[in-house]
């Protein structure tokens, strides 16, 4: 190991035999399935909405490049009370506000370049016939019967509250603080009393089915303390938005019940024969909020073994978007972030790229518009995108505009070792840890810039051979390379210009030369504009003010 690899290596609480026994060729054409939270749609797409697509697309980009065969989902959640109080405050059917506003999330997905292969929407009409199977197969298990429900229920978080629980909290809601609404009706009730032996047991079984590792903690000490566990109601009949209950319409499933399903419903369940099914369910990967962990880790388990249905590999609870201080952010507070402002003042590869690389996966991320504009201009700016312009530039001037010839000179270096660089960024990915892929990868930037300039290849004085600078252009064209497939699952816009410049696509890593010789001589290899252009210091502190946009772009 060399360069900033063997940093990586020497900083890191991992072990570094871990690491180097990773096989970046392990994903060759397996299997890979990774959904998101379908969001709510009552309103407009949040900086929350944006974190966890982002950070997901992100996940399946790396698999994608490590040669997995991937399988991507993201969608709106559509059903239940809220979205119907909504609609019709606003004099409107709740389909004709779900109408409304997927348009926003589906353009908000657009401008963050996520590459999903479905978004679906629960009023879709396979959909509904998934979601009357797993109802069906739940009611053949015995495991769904017809009583009261008498307790609390927030609307604003679809969530029923029992006596105890609400009375703790002066009945408000525990996160919003709205009042809870008091309920008696006929409900439809899932035995989920039934099944949590099964699904504790089945957390412990399997480490990795819940991570981060504190969520599985949480997750695992609310199980062991509970007291009086009740079933949970799963049907209302107080409106009529929702997937009705199969054999008594007059109910409507509730709206997680519903929710869940979407999951598999977008391998096209209930049909299990078919190929998507059969290749993904078994390797799927949920991302999830922390704050709707429990309904994901509890309840959809012991939905999915009611119905015989395997239960996916993981689930990842990621942390909140808050304030740069760590408070909330609220419109009171006027501390709001708004994604699409956000892409619209300093890209979207830099949007991407800040998230993915500040803080820690897996836990809160204190969004801070200083931190943003410093990695734009100093890792994006000056590292990555200077490095490809410097070296295009050189490529003209020494080498006639083409990829040069490898010559294997003896006594020229290499920057890094792409097989070491390789394991780490792997054996990251693999841990979720995409902080860690982000600084593997501009270390790695900043150590062929090092070798670059340490070299200097424009430097006549020196004591290099015109094939030696021909060498050293054409070992960093190479390394450029390596570093776009790098780089491509966060600045994918950036990663497919440099693929354009070097006129040769990216591929998949296992089908990469870790000889430094992926280029085919005489390439045609074009200069371009820069990739990132800085962002002025007028410019950064009219960043941080919500209100300043127009004034903004003015300066820019």
């Amino acid at each position: 190991m060399t360069g900033e690899s063997s940093k990586f290596a020497d900083n890191s609480n991992t072990n570094v035999k871990e690491w180097q026994d990773f096989d970046y060729n392990c994903g060759l054409n397996k299997p890979f399935y990774l959904t998101t939270a379908i969001n709510y749609i009552n309103g407009v797409p949040h900086i929350g909405h944006a974190y966890e697509i982002i950070v997901s697309d992100a996940i399946v980009r790396i698999a994608r490049i490590f040669g997995y065969n991937t399988r991507f989902m993201t969608g709106t959640d559509e059903h239940g009370l809220k979205n119907a109080t909504v609609a019709s405050n606003n004099n409107m059917t709740p389909k004709e506000l779900c109408d409304l506003n997927v348009i926003k999330f589906k353009e908000m997905n657009k401008k963050l370049n996520i590459s999903t292969d479905r978004f679906i929407r629960t009023t879709d009409k396979d959909h509904y016939k998934a979601c009357e199977e797993i109802w069906k197969r739940c009611m053949d298990s015995g495991d769904i019967y017809l009583g009261i429900y008498t307790g609390w229920y927030s609307i604003k978080e679809e969530t029923f509250v029992t006596e105890l629980e609400a009375k703790m909290t002066n009945y408000l809601d525990s996160i919003t603080g709205t009042p809870l609404v008091k309920m008696d009706e006929p409900s439809y009730f899932f035995r989920l009393t039934k099944y949590l032996p099964s699904v504790h047991a089945h957390i412990l079984e399997n480490p990795n089915f819940i991570q981060p590792e504190i969520l599985r903690d949480n997750i695992l000490s609310r199980l062991d303390n509970m007291q009086n566990p009740a079933d949970l109601s799963i049907s209302r009949i107080t409106f009529s938005w929702g997937v009705p209950v199969p054999n008594d319409p007059q109910h409507v499933m509730y709206v997680w019940f519903d929710a869940l399903t979407n999951y598999i419903t977008g391998l096209n369940w209930p049909n299990e024969d078919n190929e998507l099914w059969k290749t993904y369910w078994s390797n799927t990967i949920h991302i999830v909020g922390k704050d709707i962990a429990w309904f994901h880790c509890i309840i959809w388990p012991a939905m999915l073994m009611s119905a015989n249905i395997p239960l996916p590999k993981t689930i990842f609870g990621h942390g909140f978007v808050t304030a740069s201080d760590g408070k909330k952010m609220s419109k009171s507070l006027e501390n709001v972030v708004d994604p699409l402002e956000q892409i619209e003042l300093v890209g979207t590869d830099t949007f991407r790229y800040y998230i993915c690389r500040e803080g820690k996966f897996g836990y809160d991320f204190k969004f801070n518009t200083t931190s943003i504009v410093d990695y734009h201009n100093g890792e994006l700016a000056d590292s990555f995108g200077n490095l490809v312009s410097r070296t295009t530039n050189l490529a003209h001037k020494f080498c006639g505009g083409i990829v040069p010839a490898k010559l294997c000179s003896s006594k020229i270096s290499k920057p890094f070792c792409p097989k070491g660089v390789l394991e780490r960024y792997g054996y990251s990915w693999n841990k979720y840890r995409l902080e860690e892929c982000a600084q593997i990868s501009m270390h790695t930037c900043r150590e062929v810039n090092k070798f670059l300039t340490d070299n200097a290849p424009w430097n006549k004085s020196n004591d290099l051979t015109d094939e030696d600078r021909i060498e050293i252009i054409r070992i960093v064209l190479e390394s450029i390379y390596y570093l776009a497939h790098l780089m491509a699952p966060f600045t994918p816009n950036a990663c497919e210009q440099i693929s354009s410049r070097l006129g040769t696509p990216l591929t998949i890593i296992p089908l990469l030369d870790t000889d430094f010789n992926n280029l085919k001589q005489g390439t045609p290899l074009t200069i371009g504009n820069p990739l990132f252009i800085k962002i002025s210091s007028k410019s950064k502190k009219l960043l941080g003010n919500t209100n300043s946009n127009e004034e903004y772009k003015k300066v820019l």
